[in-house]
């Protein structure tokens, strides 16, 4: 590739190439009009000469006669410094002022002398084969009446017209060397004037290139240039205006995409991942500076998800669905991708929106749950109340209705405790929706040796010892009665779940800032896969045992509940056939 040549390296050489080539028109025409000029006066003067021999010869060339010819042509050569030569019609030379004309040849064959014969002055340049010089001959007709007697020929070497000719060239050409370096250095002079500003533009260009709008152009040079410059300045001044504004829509976009909840990603029309933010990275589960740029099948791993993008691509046209990601544990996403514009005759890429909806399924499926296990839980002590009854109107005996009795109320005072829990647990959170919970600062241990207390006669009943260990200087923020509760419901479970004869121990302590109540038993334990839905109301891990306990479903779930309003968390630890430890996690002072 050839490099490019700056302005002024352009246009100079023209300037050079027109001045140049001109002035050595001119000079040459210069040149060749003098030399017409000198040879037009020299054929005048040879042409007054040849007429004045005329005259003094025009008696001998009537009479024919040639004697005293050649001496009056010797005599007028010798005054005139010319050549003169008289030649007869026929061509035969009579006279001649430098030469013998016995020894010259006929001149008919002349062309200056034919010229003169046809009765017009012939004048004709040519190197004379007698003298061997360069020589400009005029010739002219003598007449009498129509009739041409003879011939005149004046001629004159052009060594000297040469020599004259030469000085005045020599003068012609340094002249002209003189107006060309003149002009050379006045354009070279003009064009840098001319250039500067141009490079002064293009450093400006430049420094606008790499970002620095804040430059301004000096509004110098030829008016076209000048408003050149005036128009660059206020196109950087625009240019900042709007990239300041692009800029700032850009931060405020990116802060939006950043903090959207929402996983939001976009693909090109080949289905290559150009953009995605901080959440659609987290729920894909990719890494998102590697997955810009990549197909969005070798990015995201979801056919469901490829084909509604693809199905928007081709059909140009919004899709949606719902998606489960199993990356991580299983997900559940409202899948939306609409098209985006096309850009320059070509088509847009996707927009696509993942809305992680797992909770919501989550809930709905606790909702689901709850509705059945209420049910259940309502219906088995109701249908077995039924059954009683139906029993009791026919013929039994004191003994049996008695036991049916006792049944009936045991089925009541279920019922009963159900209801109470399912009230307990509506309470707490109207109550924590309102703010209607009192907090005060208390020592934790005696909140701990009450719940000890109520418990004591279930633990006396089975043969379970309930050990408390714990610093009394410890306090916190709470609730004293909503947090006995919750103690208490974890002492009973451990109390019921745990073999005759065992330990429940219940430890209060304190790590950094939190406070740790801690229920530890040697029971049967819970299977890893139960620990995560034992929170929820209703749930059971074992039904028929915890039903045959007295167990309603909902102690621990008013547990969470309790420990979430203290603005604390609960943690469960557990082996099957070793006993289980569970932890709650409350705000220091």
């Amino acid at each position: 590739m050839f490099r490019k040549r700056r302005f002024l390296w352009q246009i100079y050489p023209v300037f050079l190439l027109i001045i140049i080539p001109c002035l050595f028109l001119v000079v040459w025409f210069a040149t060749r009009t003098l030399k017409q000029l000198y040879l037009s006066e020299i054929s005048s003067a040879l042409e007054a000469e040849a007429r004045l021999a005329a005259m003094s010869l025009e008696k001998s060339l009537l009479t024919g006669e040639s004697s005293g010819v050649e001496a009056i042509c010797r005599e007028m050569g010798k005054e005139t410094q010319t050549r003169i030569t008289a030649i007869l019609p026929s061509g035969v030379v009579i006279g001649d002022s430098d030469e013998d004309p016995a020894l010259m040849g006929n001149h008919s064959d002349r062309p200056e002398v034919r010229s003169a014969m046809a009765g017009q002055t012939g004048v004709f340049i040519r190197r004379s084969t007698t003298l061997k010089k360069e020589m400009i001959n005029v010739a002219i007709p003598v007449r009498k009446g129509e009739t041409i007697v003879g011939v005149i020929r004046a001629a004159a070497p052009l060594i000297s017209v040469s020599q004259m000719l030469r000085s005045v060239y020599w003068k012609i050409a340094l002249l002209g060397l003189g107006i060309a370096l003149l002009a050379a250095i006045v354009s070279l002079i003009l064009l840098a004037r001319v250039n500067r500003p141009l490079t002064e533009i293009e450093r400006g260009a430049e420094r606008f290139a790499r970002g620095e709008l804040g430059y301004r152009l000096h509004q110098t040079g030829p008016e076209e240039i000048a408003n050149l410059s005036k128009t660059m300045n206020r196109m950087a001044g625009e240019l900042e205006e709007r990239l300041t504004t692009t800029s700032a829509q850009r931060e405020e976009l990116e802060t939006i995409l950043s903090a959207m909840v929402e996983g939001v990603f976009v693909t090109d029309p080949a289905g290559r991942i150009t953009r995605l933010n901080l959440s659609a990275a987290r729920i894909l589960g990719v890494d998102p500076r590697k997955a810009e740029g990549k197909n969005l099948e070798e990015a995201v791993r979801n056919p469901e998800i490829q084909r509604l993008v693809a199905e928007t691509l081709s059909r140009r046209k919004p899709a949606e669905g719902e998606v489960v990601l199993l990356n991580g544990g299983e997900r559940f996403l409202a899948v939306q991708a609409v098209p985006l514009p096309a850009r320059e005759k070509e088509p847009g890429g996707a927009l696509v929106v993942l809305h992680d909806i797992t909770r919501l399924k989550l809930l709905e499926r606790v909702r689901q749950d709850f509705v059945a296990n209420v049910t259940h839980e309502v219906k088995t002590p109701i249908t077995s109340i039924q059954g009683f009854v139906e029993t009791l109107r026919g013929e039994v005996g004191p003994e049996e209705t008695k036991r049916f009795l006792e049944i009936i109320a045991g089925e009541t005072e279920r019922l009963k405790a159900i209801i109470d829990d399912l009230l307990a647990l509506s309470r707490i959170e109207k109550e924590e929706g309102k703010g209607e919970i009192q907090f005060q600062a208390v020592p934790v241990l005696d909140i701990l040796k009450s719940a000890q207390k109520a418990c004591a006669t279930l633990a006396r009943e089975r043969t379970i010892l309930v050990e408390l260990e714990g610093d009394p200087g410890l306090s916190a923020h709470l609730s004293p009665d909503l947090l006995e509760q919750a103690v208490v419901n974890l002492i009973d479970n451990a109390i019921k779940y745990s073999e005759t004869g065992s330990k429940v121990r219940l430890e209060l302590s304190r790590e950094g800032d939190e406070l740790l109540i801690r229920v530890r038993d040697s029971g049967i334990g819970i299977p890893a896969e139960h620990l995560p839905r034992i929170f929820e109301r209703f749930y059971r891990v074992d039904k028929s045992r915890s039903r045959k306990l007295g167990g309603t479903g909902l102690g621990l779930s008013i547990v969470k509940h309790i420990v979430q309003v203290h603005g604390g968390r609960l943690s469960v630890d557990s082996t099957p056939g070793k006993g289980s430890t569970f932890t709650i996690f409350l705000p220091a002072i």
